[in-house]
């Protein structure tokens, strides 16, 4: 469950996984309000935390709990992503080279070109 302090009065609309549509209503208060989990993948929740309309007061322990985890055997692959001429991809930049001459700079930064 979460914990949402609401400015607003907000109505969250989602599916469930049998397609039966599910509605949760939230009332403008002066106290933090139990919501349940699935409040937190609306677009209204999403909205409503960018505008600062919701607060969630949920504890960081059970908001951890609550997101799914990514099993080890199943990598996620950027899509998007194509492999230049020589091998690279265009997330990997080519190292940084430091400007200078090769002497010693005597504990100053060097740039980095």
């Amino acid at each position: 469950m979460l914990q949402l302090y609401v400015t607003r009065s907000k109505i969250f609309l989602g599916l469930d996984k049998t397609g039966t549509e599910r509605r949760f209503i939230l009332g403008r208060g002066t106290l933090p309000q139990a919501a349940p989990d699935w409040v937190r993948g609306t677009p209204t929740f999403k909205l409503s935390i960018k505008d600062k309309s919701i607060v969630d007061l949920t504890p960081p322990t059970l908001v951890a709990a609550m997101e799914p985890e990514v099993s080890p055997e199943d990598p996620v692959e950027p899509e998007g992503i194509e492999e230049t001429e020589d091998g690279s991809t265009d997330l990997e930049a080519p190292a940084a080279k430091p400007v200078g001459k090769g002497k010693k700079t005597g504990g100053r930064a060097v740039g980095l070109q």
